[in-house]
This record gives C-alpha cells, structure tokens and sequence, in this order.
C-alpha cells in the first residue's frame, strides 16, 4: 500500500480523534482497509511523520507530557481557507466511513448519499482546460432556479461552496 494513502489515514485519524498513542494508533488501523495485517512500526511511524511534515500543511508532534502524538497545522504554510486541503481530508474520511459501514452492514441501513464529487470533477477540468461552466443553480431556501455562466478564470464564491465565476 502506498505511503501516501498511509500518510494520509493518520492525518485523518488524529485530525479526527485528536491525540494517540502509537499502540491507539494501530488499534484503529487494524480496522482500515489500508492494514495488511501488521502493526504500524516505530521506525515505520517515524518514517510517516517525516513525510506528513515534508509534503503537507501540518505535523505529527510527540507530547511527552501526556506520551501521544499530536496532529498540528503548520500555520506559514495552512491558510485562513485552505479549502482544497480540508477537501482532500474529507473525501479521505469518507472512505473511512464507508469501510467502517461494511463492516457492520448488518447492524445499520444506509441510503445512498450524493458525494459532490462529480461536480467537483468537472469544475476542475473546466479550469484546468480554461473554458467556462453553464448551470443552473437551485435554491433550497428560495425554490428557485438561476441560470449561471461561470468564468473558470476568477474564482469567486457562491452560496456556501466555492465555484469558480466571474
């Protein structure tokens, strides 16, 4: 499995539960699609940490007062809105949920919910093809509907989420 996918399953479960010990750690894990039937190592963890540190906005840090590990936001490098990061983390908890879900699907009943993501998709190949977006927007407040041309080129919020408009 890849370090990456890893990296991030520990940046989810700390961002999630706050604080924990190693051995917390793999207790949660051996419940991850990720765990391949082997504890998280020390070396290995050490290893984790300095590639969350290297490539994302935050850090694992040792607390030795309380003796577990601790998820922080490097704040020079995490903005006020870091939108896309925060996405990111959200889809991975997600497919965290979903594995937690199959594993006692005979215990809860589900109804399928809408992601987001395939709107997410195509306004992201919209920028990254500099062409504009034609949508309609429907209001739950209002039941309304507006007809939107957006601009890909100038991001600029609508509603609560962020589309790109001009």
């Amino acid at each position: 499995m890849s370090k990456l996918k890893k990296c991030l399953y520990l940046i989810n479960l700390l961002e999630r539960k706050g604080a924990l010990t190693l051995k917390e750690i793999n207790d949660c894990y051996q419940y991850s699609s990720l765990y391949e039937g082997e504890e998280i190592q020390p070396r290995t963890f050490l290893r984790y940490r300095e590639y969350i540190e290297e490539t994302f906005p935050c850090y694992i840090e040792f607390n030795q007062r309380t003796g577990k590990y601790e998820l922080h936001l490097h704040k020079a490098l995490y903005g006020e809105d870091d939108s896309l990061y925060d996405y990111l983390l959200s889809a991975y908890h997600i497919e965290g949920m979903t594995e937690l879900a199959l594993k006692h699907r005979e215990k809860i009943m589900l109804t399928e919910a809408s992601t987001g993501v395939e709107n997410v998709q195509i306004i992201l190949e919209a920028i990254d093809k500099k062409r504009g977006i034609e949508c309609d927007y429907y209001s739950y407040n209002k039941k309304t509907i507006k007809h939107q041309k957006i601009n890909t080129l100038f991001p600029a919020y609508l509603g609560e989420s962020l589309v790109s408009g001009g």
